[in-house]
Parts: C-alpha cells; structure tokens; sequence
C-alpha cells in the first residue's frame, strides 16, 4: 500500500460545503453555480476564518502587477456574486461582512474535513468515536434535590436568555397620508449641500417650494389643506430653510452659500414680525439651542454656539469632517449631526456630548458604506429617526434609543418605508403620534430650444431609456453619435444621434457624470463616482468595454475634457462644498502618451475646465461660481470673461459662443450664450418661456449638433408625507 495523498480541504460553514479540489461549492449536497473569480474569492476568505482579508491581498492574490483591471468595480461586482449564491447580505451579514475601507472578514464558524486517499481508493472513514467512562451519581435525595436545583437554574436561565435575545417589538407605520398635493417640494441634493428641509411648530409645516429654479418659504396645516407661501421681508434670493425655536415662534434661514461654502444667517417670526441679521457669524447649518437663548452653527469643520445677536460665540467642537443638520436630544445632553466625509463626500450620523465631549459615529459599520442623515429625536426622546439611502433608494428608519430593564439598548435600526417614492427629511410631530416626510418621485423631459419660436419642443432624437431621460449628455465630434447618462441610476449609455443603436458602458454602483467624447470619437472620458470613494476620471471605448481609471490619486477629480487632438486630458477638483474644501483646488492637464501631470499656470481656485475645439483658448469658472474666466494658451494669461449667476460652460462646434451661462431676471433663471470675439450675452432661452404648470425646474443639459439650447425639464413630483406610527 503506497504513501497515502493529501487532497486539498474540504471547508464546510453552516449548511454549504466547499471543495476546492473539485472547485465546487455545495449546498445541502447540491452543487450551487458560482463563477471563477467569486470562487477564488470564497477560497480565500475560508482559509482566514474570523480574520480580515485586506483589499490589497485580494488584489494581489487575484490580478498579477502587470493586469489593468477596474479594481474596486470588479471586487464589489464579485463579492456580490459570492452572497447572491449563500443567500448572504451586506446589511446583515451571516457569512461575509464588509469591514469599510479596509476589506472583508468570514465571519460563520468553518470546519476542515481534510481528505485522504491511499492510492486513489475512497477516503478512509474516521476511526469510531471513544465512549466516555460511565460517570458516578450519587443515588436517592441527593440525586432529587440536585435535579430539582438544576431544573430551577435551566429555567431562570431559559427565561433571561429569552428575555436578552427576544426581538423587540417594532416601531412601524400604519398607514401614510398625504399632505399637499402641488409637487413643488425643493429638491434636494446632498453633492451640493442641499439637504431636505421640513420644519413644524405643532400646527403647521414649514418648507421650502421651488418654482422655474428659484426657491421660497411656504407652509401648511399640519392635518393638510392649502399651502400658502411666506414672504420675506427683504426679499432673500433663494432663502434656504434652517430650523425652528423650541417654542415654535421664530424661524432661523441660511442665505445660498457663497464662494467660502458659508452665508449669513436670518431669523424670520412665524407669526408677524421683521426678518432679522444674526450679525458677525456665517454657516453653512445650525439649529436653536433648547435653552432657546443660543443657536448652534456649523462653520467650516466647526461646530460653534452663540448669541442670536451673534455675541459670545464659543467652539462646542471639530468634527473629521463637514457638519450638517446638528439636532439637539429633548433632554439637551447629546447632539446629533450629520457629517461629511472630506475625502470621499459620503455621509455618516454622528453623536457629541452638549460639553463637546465624546464624539464618534452613531452608526459605526452598520451600512456598507454610510449613507445617513437628516436625523431627529421623537419628542419623548424613544426613537432617533432618520434617512438613509441603499440601492439609489432613501427610505426612513427608527433608531430606539430606550432601554429595556437590563439596561439594553438596540442598536438595530428599524424601517418604516419601503418606497416607491424617495423619503427624505423625516421630522416628528410635536405629539409624537407622527413623522412628516417629503416624498419624491422624480421624472424629467427632454427638450430643444427653438429660438425663433422662443419655445421648447420635446428632443425625439434620443428617446427615453428604461430607466429614466437623460441628465446629460454629449454629442461627439462628427455629429453622428451621442452619450449621455441616465438620470435614476447614472449609468453611461452610448447610442446613434437619431437613438438607434444604444449601449449601455458602465453598471452600478458605479455612477457616471459629464461624459466627453475624444476627437476621433474611439473613446469616452467621464466623471465617476463609486460608494465610499473619491470622484475619478475613467475612460472607456465607445464600442463597450472595461473602465480605465485615467491616473490612480487618492484624491477627487472630475469635469473632464479632450484636448483637440486627442493627446491630452484637462479636468479640475470638486468645489469646496462637494470635498476637500481645506485643499487647494486647480486646473491640471495629464498627458496620456507620457503619462505625465502639469498643472494649468495660474489656475490655484478654478474648476470645470472646458477645451475650445479650436485649442487656442480654455474656459473655466472659479470655485465661487460667479464669473467666467478665459485662458489664451498664446498668451499663457487668464482673463475675466463675464460676471454671472452660474454657469455650465460648453464651447460650440466652432468655437465662437460659450454656451451654459445664467443670470437673474426678476424671479427667473435665463439661460445665455457668450460671443467671444465682442464677448456679448446673447439670451437664448428663460424658465419663463415654458408655459408648463407641472415643470418645476429647467436644467441646461447641453447644445445639440446645431448649436440649439437642450433643457432637461424636471417635472418631479415632491409632495409632504405624514407616516402614522403604530406603537409597538
């Protein structure tokens, strides 16, 4: 009988087994398909049961040095496929957890049944199992008393053991009724701090509607009737909600922000009243005090308290990050806030003591990747609720913050909405009997501005996608082809100018922005964005194919676009209030035959960076927004272009107009383009030439190959929700 062989081990965990010799995973004994990457995957998180397996490991032990491959995209896509085939989830890990920003841990027992065979023969069978020595008991009352003792403590135990690990009854929704009914609620945007807004003083709701793109103070009944707008005195452009006093009377607003992310602060009564300054301080959020003489802002990475007057301003703390929507506990000794991460933008909840004492998260690696905000206490202090986003959806949970009598505290939050609609802001009733949230459901139209006409007309070329119009799109050089994104989930489509031939580029969770054809038109550069990570630029072939990250950085990148020849790649940094806003921001130019980064002379605080097809010039905006400037690469110098209320610059085909630039006129938001030999606004389209009701808001979303104004209007319907709880 020869030497016996060792084949690779058997690894069996809960009711699967895998064998790697066979390169079969099983389940109950029947094979479960799974493909060669996820399975290499799943091999090696079993050899390190219990331990995290790095990202880099994986990396190395999965792709030679030599192998360009989207990295983060693949591994994602994988680990997906390897839970989808053990019936495993990310939120609530049986198997596999995701450890954030570092990688991943097999978290299920696993045991190694390791095979032997002599010489190709069966496994030999286990030796049988030793039978214990018979162990002495002692006989008659001993005996009796000792079984009645152990009785009893099973019992108590079985009974506190019950009581620990029992669920505990859930907080839920009995129905849901609508408030308003005129979809105009404000969009909300947290890549631009725009975070929903709904305020109530017991009696009424307090929020912001937009109408053709401008913004202003409304309310309503809290039991729902007719929404009645509020004016401010001094008339603010685009006013931006804040919070209420405790006591209902007064309302504190944030004016847009300006080029330092921060604006001045305004105290509005509800009832009666001027609009007061709060003098000397700026923020981007705050909220009152619950002793109602102070309010807390947030400045910067700071949160700091003061004086309505704006005197004595004094540090409560610095936070890792931007702070937003901070909330105070009923009982004072806790604030809460949301936070943004500086580096990759996502958002996160977080707690500190009312002395500035123990920050940290609220939810630490409870979400794959953080995707929380907008929290507030019920009135009695039971539930924390909030919103969070999974899967491009945001729904509303309940965090219970009471304690059962052992003293224990959930730390599982609760959902209370499923869709379909977008929940967003929720704000409890002051009776705690309610949770007021905005619902939205967003849908949007293409248009073309027909200048002769001055009105829009429905742009047919490119019909809608499954998932929804586009957001924006390009036109590449020859006229003949076009990209664009799709606005629900932001993937990258390519199709023919007359809509034939579509193709889907990217998949998420990867979301794709800005998309910019290359000269020849082989190659598409794009803005892209993924979970937990900063923005990047990729490239991708027209004709379908993997992601190629333009340079790696740990650091974001976005606004993309071609030199005229093909060789060159411009693109700039996120604004201050996206990411980074302590870094300094500029132009850069990577060169993709030489692999080699300069930096535009003179560009320190510019962004979206824009190529004239003729290359002599390059258009930028500074991180203000404000103005338009002009770089004559002759010249090597920049100059003022024009002063502007906002501006999305793109170049026409023969690099005679600038198109994208919007100033106010009254109460609306007209579009203009730019001659750049006199450098005069031409006015080329207003949100007051649709003549449209259910039209919210106008988005400029590019020019067609005839240089006609393209509008994305956005007909989404955001309306004020109450969600009925039901007591558990």
């Amino acid at each position: 009988m020869g030497a016996p062989i060792h084949s690779p081990a058997v690894k069996r965990f809960g009711i699967f087994e895998m064998d790697p010799e066979s390169r079969e995973l099983r389940k109950r004994g029947v094979s479960v398909k799974l493909q060669d990457l996820p399975f290499k995957i799943l091999t090696i998180l079993l050899e390190k049961p219990g331990e995290v397996v790095a990202r880099d490991e994986l990396r190395n032990q999965l792709w030679s040095p030599d192998v360009f491959v989207d990295f983060d995209h693949s591994l994602n896509t994988a680990v997906t496929r390897v839970r989808e085939a053990l019936g495993d989830s990310a939120d609530n890990p049986r198997y596999i957890e995701t450890i954030p920003r570092r990688g991943y841990r097999f978290i299920a027992p696993v045991t190694t049944a390791e095979t032997v065979k002599e010489n190709g023969s069966e496994p030999a069978l286990p030796p049988p199992k030793a039978v214990p020595p018979e162990v002495w008991q002692p006989a008659g009352r001993n005996l009796t008393r000792l079984l009645v003792v152990a009785m009893i403590a099973l019992l108590v135990g079985a009974a506190f053991t019950w009581i620990w690990l029992r669920p505990e009854p859930a907080l839920g929704v009995s129905r849901i009724v609508r408030i308003t009914n005129t979809g105009d609620i404000a969009a909300v945007d947290p890549n631009l701090e725009i975070f929903p807004t709904l305020l109530t003083d017991g009696a009424r709701l307090y929020f912001l509607r937009t109408s053709h793109g401008r913004s202003s103070v409304a309310q309503v009944s809290a039991v729902g009737g007719e929404t009645i707008s509020t004016s401010t005195p001094l008339d603010l452009v685009d006013p931006w909600l804040v919070d209420i006093s405790p006591d209902g009377s007064r309302l504190l607003i944030r004016e847009p922000l300006n080029a330092n992310a921060e604006s001045p602060f305004w105290i509005l009564p509800t009832v009666g009243g001027g609009l007061q300054r709060v003098p000397r301080i700026e923020g981007h959020d705050g909220t009152w005090y619950q002793g109602r003489r102070r309010i807390v802002y947030a400045h910067g990475d700071d949160l700091l308290t003061a004086n309505p007057d704006g005197s004595e301003v004094r540090q409560l703390v610095t936070a890792p990050g931007r702070p937003f929507w901070p909330r105070w506990s009923p009982d004072a000794r806790r604030l809460r806030f949301t936070l943004r991460d500086p580096r990759t933008g996502s958002l996160s909840l977080w707690e500190v003591d009312a002395d500035g004492k123990h920050l940290h998260p609220l939810l630490p690696n409870w979400n794959a990747v953080a995707t929380e905000c907008c929290g507030n206490w019920t009135a009695d202090g039971a539930y924390f609720v909030f919103q969070s986003s999974r899967s491009g959806t945001s729904d509303i949970w309940a965090l219970r913050e009471t304690k059962d009598f052992l003293g224990k505290r959930s730390n599982q939050p609760i959902r209370l909405t499923g869709g379909p609609l977008q929940f967003e802001g929720p704000i409890p009733s002051r009776d705690g009997k309610r949770v007021f949230v905005s619902g939205v459901e967003n849908r949007s139209e293409l248009f073309k501005y027909d200048r002769s006409s001055r009105r829009l007309v429905p742009y047919l070329a490119l019909p809608a996608i499954a998932k929804g119009q586009p957001d924006w799109l390009a036109f590449s050089r020859d006229k003949s082809w076009v990209a664009f994104t799709g606005l629900s989930d932001h993937t990258l489509w390519r199709a023919r100018a007359d809509g034939t031939e579509r193709l889907q580029l990217t998949s998420p969770p990867m979301q794709a922005y800005l998309p910019r054809w290359s000269p020849d038109g082989t190659r598409i550069a794009f803005a892209g964005k993924t979970p937990g990570q900063p923005w990047r630029i990729y490239l991708v072939a027209s004709s379908g194919g993997g992601l190629q990250t333009l340079f790696p950085e740990d650091r974001n990148q976005n606004d993309p676009d071609w030199s005229p020849d093909g060789n060159q790649i411009v693109f700039g940094r996120v604004p201050d209030y996206m990411a980074e806003a302590s870094m300094p921001k500029a132009i850069y130019v990577f060169d993709l035959r030489t692999s080699q980064l300069s930096k535009l002379p003179g560009s320190d605080g510019f962004y979206s960076p824009r190529w004239s097809p003729d290359g002599r010039y390059l258009v930028a905006l500074p991180l203000d927004e404000g103005r338009l400037v002009l770089f004559d690469f002759k010249t090597q110098k920049w100059s003022n272009l024009v002063t502007c209320n906002g501006a999305w610059p793109i170049w026409s085909l023969d690099s005679q107009y600038i198109y994208g630039i919007t100033q106010l006129e009254g109460s609306d938001v007209t579009n203009y383009r730019l001659r750049l030999s006199d450098r005069k606004l031409e006015r080329v389209g207003s949100a007051r030439d649709v003549q449209r009701s259910d039209v919210t808001d106008l988005v400029f979303a590019g020019i067609t190959p005839d240089d006609s104004l393209l509008l994305l209007a956005n007909e989404s319907s955001a309306d004020i929700y109450a969600l009925d709880l039901k007591e558990p």
